[in-house]
Formats: C-alpha cells, sequence, structure tokens
C-alpha cells in the first residue's frame, strides 16, 4: 500500500496541472457566448431587428444553403460591426425591409464559399453574413460592407429602380453571366490590380460587379454606405461610374428623408444634381 503512495501523488499533481488550463478555458469560452448574447440583445433593441449568431437554422427557405457557426470571438467581433452598418439607416426603413441578421462562420451556397447572401422566407427578409469569408480583427470593414451589399438588393427589389438605365451603362464587351452558378463563380475570383484598374475604367467598382446587375449595384451601394470619400474618387475619374453613381444616390434620397439629407450634406453631394 505505501509503495502505491507516490503513483497516487502523481496522478493528483498531473490532474491539478491538466484540470486548471481546461477550467480556464470552459469559463473563458463561457464568458466569450456570454458576451456575444449579450450583445445580440443590445444590437436588437437599439434597433428593433432580430439577431441570431450560430449555425444556419432549418427553416431557411433556400436549401442550397449550408452555414456553420462563428467563433464567438469572431461573431462578437461581427456583431459590434453590424450595429455599425445598422445605424447608417433610419429605425422606419429597415423594419418596413428587414426582419432578421443572420450572423454564421462558414457559409455556402451549393458547395462555393460566399460572404453573405439574403433570403425571403415565409414571408420573413433575413440577411446571412459570414464571418470566415473575408475577416479578422484586422478587417472589420467586411461585414459592414456586406451587410450594406446584401440590403441593397432588398431594397431594390422593394422600391422601384432603374435597373434598364444601369445595364445600359455595361460595356459591349463584358457580357452579362445569366445562369445562378456562373454568378456564383465570381465570388471565387479576384482580379489582379491591373485588372482593377482596367474594370474602373469601364464602370466597375469591383471585380465582384462583373456578376450581374444586382451585384453591380450592390458594390457601388457598399461604398455609397461604407466609403464616400472612396467612392467620390472612383467617381471622378470615370465618367460611367460617376452616372451609375448619380442613379444609385437618386435611389437612396428617395428612400427616406433622413438618407436624403445624408447625401446632401455628405462628400457624394455633387453627384446627386449631376450625372
Amino acid at each position: 500500500m505505501m509503495k502505491s503512495l507516490p503513483l497516487i501523488f502523481t496522478a493528483l499533481l498531473l490532474l491539478s496541472l491538466f484540470w486548471q488550463p481546461i477550467n480556464d478555458a470552459f469559463f473563458n469560452d463561457r464568458n466569450a457566448r456570454q458576451a456575444v448574447q449579450a450583445l445580440i440583445e443590445e444590437v436588437k433593441k437599439k434597433h428593433n431587428i432580430a439577431i441570431s449568431v450560430g449555425p444556419l437554422p432549418a427553416n431557411i427557405y433556400d436549401k442550397t444553403l449550408s452555414g456553420k457557426a462563428p467563433e464567438p470571438k469572431h461573431a462578437h467581433a461581427a456583431l459590434v460591426e453590424l450595429d455599425r452598418a445598422l445605424g447608417e439607416y433610419p429605425e422606419d426603413l429597415l423594419v418596413r425591409v428587414l426582419d432578421r441578421v443572420l450572423i454564421v462562420g462558414n457559409l455556402t451556397i451549393s458547395g462555393l464559399r460566399v460572404g453573405g447572401t439574403y433570403q425571403f422566407t415565409n414571408g420573413k427578409t433575413s440577411i446571412i453574413i459570414a464571418t470566415d469569408y473575408d475577416f479578422s480583427t484586422e478587417n472589420k470593414t467586411f461585414v459592414r460592407r456586406a451587410f450594406h451589399h446584401e440590403l441593397s438588393s432588398i431594397l431594390i427589389t422593394r422600391f422601384p429602380f432603374q435597373k434598364e438605365q444601369w445595364q445600359s451603362l455595361w460595356p459591349d464587351d463584358i457580357r452579362l453571366p445569366t445562369a445562378h452558378n456562373e454568378i456564383l463563380q465570381y465570388s471565387q475570383q479576384y482580379a489582379s490590380p491591373q485588372e482593377i484598374e482596367t474594370l474602373y475604367e469601364k464602370g466597375f467598382v469591383s471585380d465582384y460587379g462583373l456578376a450581374g446587375v444586382e451585384n453591380d449595384i450592390n458594390t457601388y451601394a457598399e461604398l455609397l454606405m461604407d466609403a464616400p470619400a472612396r467612392m467620390a474618387v472612383l467617381a471622378n475619374r470615370s465618367p460611367t461610374i460617376r452616372k451609375k453613381l448619380h442613379i444609385l444616390l437618386l435611389f437612396y434620397s428617395e428612400l427616406h428623408p433622413a438618407i436624403k439629407k445624408k447625401i446632401e450634406n455628405g462628400s457624394l453631394v455633387g453627384f446627386l444634381s449631376t450625372p
């Protein structure tokens, strides 16, 4: 019996050494989840929009979608940026067009990774944003721009938008994609710096704008709502970008008096009056 004491002592010592990190990890994870939940409630209350974080729920209509739960630290950072993005819109406009925002980790459509999408399900409108598509603590703009991107799709669906006029500004040498999978492929492709410069000249503010008229509009909306100074720089260097921006500014200014006032007091006001 006495010979077994050193073994028992050694076992207890090892347990004490290993138990503490496991215990700390557990409580750290629990604290992170509690912080995420507290922030969810804060953002929901502030903007009157339902917010959820986790895997994609089973009642999403589009069964080609798959979304996994995000890491708590990424979810928390995404909620902070989502709060900023929501704050760019009047609450009474938001609640008319949007019911909930879902924050997931990895998001795929038909097996292809994407940064976000929107859904109309059972009379409810949802925006889904992935935190691991182009997200890190150093690149927080992605969440905000993903929200503006997807919301613009909802807005141009709900309210009259001059799509035909926008499409007429597409260059003749760039074909409009039509198939759903073809459009999805653009989310996997990236233009070189030299190609981007050419796209600016042709009237695109992003390579993803090549994925059809809707996505082209979406990429403009990202900059309009999140980086108006950058939008002004691009509009000043390209007549086609300037014309497209004029269409978008007219549309957004008619959505709500508060948005119109914001545009009129901002750096893009000169593009509102003349294309």
